[in-house]
């Protein structure tokens, strides 16, 4: 079974509910789910501790939510698509305190994919 957890932006949540990332995930009727054939399960559903004026937390926070995906055997982290930025040239990058982010996970062997 592969565990599984989705990174959000923790701007974006104060207006999404998570529902359209929770769909794609588990609608296995759609032809770009990567888990077509295999079982999933839902290990964690986090956000990010934010940037510039909105911020949760601290470091330390983050540490622990770090520590807490590799307590949980997370396989892999997916990045909503709301924590991309789009460049002036119609790029998309991720945002500067997810990349850190992505860079612990990616210390502790927990694998990060762009969305599903």
């Amino acid at each position: 079974m592969k565990r599984i957890a989705v990174l959000r932006c923790l701007k974006s949540s104060s207006r999404c509910s998570g529902a359209g990332c929770l769909k794609i995930l588990f609608n296995k009727d759609k032809v770009y789910s990567k888990y077509k054939e295999e079982d999933i399960q839902l290990a964690a559903f986090w956000t990010c501790n934010g940037c510039d004026d909105i911020s949760l937390g601290d470091e330390e926070g983050l540490r622990r939510k770090i520590a807490s995906m590799e307590r949980s055997s997370v396989d892999v982290v997916h990045l909503s698509h709301c924590v991309f930025k789009k460049n002036t040239d119609g790029s998309e990058e991720v945002c500067p305190q997810v990349r850190a982010i992505v860079s612990e996970l990616e210390k502790i062997g927990v694998r990060v994919e762009k969305g599903f």
